[in-house]
């Protein structure tokens, strides 16, 4: 910034002086601002109605797809037990729904234990030692511990922390004094099983009928290294040593078939227990837990489809971390350290879920929920039916009307909004505002002015008539080429064209003569708006919301290469190459003001310089001239 003092040998202002020289200058520069003004202004008028064309657009584009005209409707006449809702696949007609059964959860219920306690130790139920209990599910197996010092609560809690990998909630009441084990899902295929290698657990403790020892024997693994809990320990501190080691891999090998799990520098004991247990491994009946002295121990429920252990390296650097050393699996030297208690007899309880059993006309169907689809009919089944329900379909008027009747209102909005654009008045004497003149007022005052000064910029606009034009067109023509159906006009179907000019072409429904023809004429009505010919040069045979989806799209289309989007450069659009022409001119205008803004500061820098040498002669004369009269 150049700092100037002027004034010293005149006493001008001389600052005052060039401002109000230079409003030759800056005169011109306002008018251009003000044209820029007028343009985005505009351009946003543009984009604002083109927001409102848009939305119609997708309007139309619902109402051109058949699915719009062929909604039905079901009832049932027995709520209570057949609750149905029809898709659009569904046929016309009448139905038979016999419900023989309905889908239920995998449960299993104690008997009392006698302690309606949910505080109530283990000890109290039965467990002397350190035992646990394996739930496998539908997600995958976990093993939970249960010592003599536990609460019933402990437990419950325990099983449910594990839920997400097995799928198996388990519950105590008190006041009932039993215990609750279910899988939320229905169906045959939600099952669970209960297994436990201390026989007294599942019938005894947990006093649940029914259970019996497995034919198959099963083993336990245990390893060496102890771990304090499964949340903190990190397995493999060292993978952080080297930051190209990212993963490291645990391999399980059962049955022939690898299972690997990753092993990073943050993933604990607990991580890779996880792991196991909510995989495909975990679905076989494997789980891995750690043990009462919190060893990583493994149950395997089949010690014939053996377990074998390895780490898959992707590199030399990886090989040289040894996680199954890390794990309790092998030493140094990679000699396995584990031991293996085989042929361990354990006692297990399966409960599933049962299929939802019905009878559609007569034909019986299975599902795995009590909701289901059957012959496009959405069906819930509430209760078990001793005689057929009978259910109807048909089309549904009701929403069909309504739908068209949306799109219609739709229509005339968008009339609405394009009417009040280009017959909005224009006051010229309210013209954009000048900075200087913003200076002057408030922001109140300013915003009155510019609420007037935006008026009226879209009036009379070609474009937007045209385009209200073209809608009214494509709304009365005939819908040519649709052989077989005597439907091809809106005005047949009770959609009439307002008679008054002041409507601007506004549709109006008469309701009675709609719904009439919806309910006798379905189809037809349908390929009304629908019918598309592919002629895409021409619209005589397309419906009339292909018609206007195509109408709109031209105007979208025409309006962005006028006003353009947000998101487009001034290169991409009309008004935009308009306002980088300004922007060039009032460049140049400004440069042109600097330029004389120089030239008067150097003018009267000169002038001052010359008044100051003209003072300093003048100081000399008179000096010289009191010297000669005091001689005198």
């Amino acid at each position: 910034m150049v700092f100037r003092i002027g004034g010293l040998a005149t006493g001008m202002d001389t600052d005052s002086l060039v401002k109000q020289m230079l409003q030759a200058y800056q005169t011109p520069i306002d008018k251009v601002k003000q044209q820029k003004q007028l343009i985005e202004w505009k351009r946003d008028d543009y984009r604002a109605v083109n927001t409102k064309v848009l939305a119609f657009r997708d309007a139309a584009f619902d109402m051109k797809l058949k699915g719009a005209y062929t909604t039905k409707k079901a009832e049932s006449e027995n709520e209570q037990a057949v609750k149905v809702s029809a898709t659009n696949q569904a046929i016309e007609g009448v139905y038979t729904i016999k419900v023989k059964e309905l889908a239920t959860s995998a449960t299993l219920t104690s008997s009392a234990i006698g302690k309606k306690n949910n505080q109530a130790k283990m000890s109290e139920l039965g467990v002397t030692d350190p035992t646990s209990i394996t739930l496998s599910g539908d997600k995958g197996s976990v093993t939970v511990m249960i010592k003599p010092t536990d609460t019933i609560s402990d437990v419950m809690g325990n099983i449910n922390n594990k839920t997400r990998l097995t799928g198996v909630n388990a519950s105590y009441d008190a006041s009932l004094d039993r215990f609750y084990f279910t899988n939320p899902a229905t169906g045959e295929a939600a099952k669970f099983e209960l297994k436990s290698t201390n026989a007294d657990l599942l019938g005894n403790v947990f006093k649940l009928s029914g259970s019996a020892v497995s034919t198959v024997k099963g083993e336990t693994i245990t390893t060496t290294v102890k771990f304090d809990s499964v949340l903190l320990p990190v397995i493999s501190a060292e993978l952080t040593k080297d930051k190209s080691i990212d993963t490291q891999f645990f391999r399980i090998t059962r049955d022939g078939k690898d299972y690997d799990f990753s092993i990073k520098a943050d993933t604990s004991i607990g991580n890779l227990i996880d792991q196991i247990n909510g995989s495909e491994l975990g679905k076989t009946g494997v789980s891995a837990y750690l043990n009462g002295d919190g060893k990583l121990a493994f149950f395997n429920a089949d010690q014939s489809k053996q377990l074998e252990f390895a780490e898959v390296s992707e590199s030399t650097t990886q090989d040289e971390i040894k996680i199954l050393e890390q794990l309790g699996l092998q030493n140094a030297s990679g000699t396995n350290v584990f031991t293996k208690t085989s042929d361990q007899d354990y006692t297990k309880l399966e409960t599933k879920g049962k299929d939802a059993v019905i009878e559609y006309n007569g034909i019986e169907a299975k599902y795995a929920t009590n909701s289901f689809v059957v012959n496009g009919l959405n069906v819930t089944a509430k209760k078990v039916t001793t005689d057929a329900v009978s259910v109807s379909i048909s089309g549904d008027t009701d929403a069909i009307y309504d739908k068209i009747k949306s799109f219609v209102d739709k229509y005339n909005t968008l009339v609405d909004d394009i009417t009040a654009k280009t017959s909005e008045a224009r006051d010229r004497d309210y013209t954009p505002l000048t900075d200087e003149q913003k200076e002057a007022m408030s922001e109140e005052q300013i915003k009155a002015w510019e609420a007037k000064a935006k008026s009226g910029m879209l009036r009379r606009d070609d474009v937007l008539r045209n385009a209200l034009s073209s809608f009214r067109n494509s709304l009365a023509s005939v819908v040519g080429g649709m052989t077989g159906s005597e439907l091809k006009q809106l005005t047949q179907i009770g959609i009439t064209t307002g008679s008054s000019y002041t409507e601007n072409g506004k549709l109006s429904i008469n309701e009675e003569t709609l719904r009439k023809a919806i309910a006798e004429r379905p189809e037809e009505v349908a390929a009304m708006f629908t019918v598309d010919d592919g002629n895409a040069k021409a619209d005589a045979g397309d419906g009339f919301a292909v018609r206007l989806h195509q109408k709109a799209t031209e105007l979208i289309d025409k309006l962005k290469s006028i006003a353009g989007t947000t998101d487009m450069t001034y290169s991409q659009y009309d008004q935009g190459k308009l306002l980088s022409d300004i922007d060039e001119r009032i460049e140049r205008l400004k440069d042109r003001m600097e330029d004389a803004e120089d030239r008067y500061y150097a003018q009267f820098t000169a002038m001052e310089r010359y008044i100051n040498q003209l003072n300093q002669q003048s100081n000399w004369l008179s000096q010289q001239l009191g010297g000669s009269t005091q001689s005198s």
